[in-house]
């Protein structure tokens, strides 16, 4: 079998340009950030809200984050995992203890209605605990942070109660 075909294609790659230098205007905005959920859409969470977990098709458990925002620089989404872009992180805790975690990971940002709305819906963050369905019923602290190349965003947290979702 060549390997004339996987030669080309990492000679095509490394011949890609690099992106042209970020601009490095950054206005004052007014800037607000807004933790939910969902997958499909932006669903907020309020305090004392079900925030539902379930199993994922690789055996571990996770929550959907999603993050709502304003006045922020929005990204590239030609280049989705740009390291310009603006960077989110979801963690969620019991008793000062993280028992979930996404980690700081650039991602651009979708308009999310006709509001002025950008963000990430249903970011995977993952349980790192022995038996999450240990934590039906409890509640826990869920929080969601992103900042944008200019270091303009912000953080929300919630009180949620931890719900299973069968299968």
């Amino acid at each position: 079998m060549s390997h004339i075909p996987s030669m080309m294609a990492l000679i095509v790659l490394c011949g890609c340009p690099g992106r042209d230098a970020e601009d490095t205007d950054c206005p004052s905005l007014d800037t607000t950030v807004e933790l939910g959920t969902g997958t499909e859409s932006f669903v907020p969470l309020s305090d004392g809200d079900t925030l539902r977990f379930e199993r994922g098709p690789q055996g571990g458990y996770h929550v959907y984050g999603s993050l709502r925002a304003t006045g922020v620089d929005v990204g590239d989404p030609n280049y989705p995992f740009e390291l310009t872009n603006p960077h989110i992180w979801f963690n969620l805790e019991q008793d000062d203890a993280e028992i979930a975690l996404l980690v700081d990971q650039p991602r651009a940002l979708t308009a999310l209605d006709d509001l002025g709305h950008y963000g990430v819906l249903g970011e995977l963050v993952i349980f790192n605990v022995t038996d999450p369905t240990a934590l039906e019923g409890t509640t826990a602290r869920f929080t969601g942070r992103l900042t944008d190349r200019c270091a303009r965003g912000g953080e929300d947290s919630r009180e949620v109660v931890l719900s299973l979702t069968a299968l």
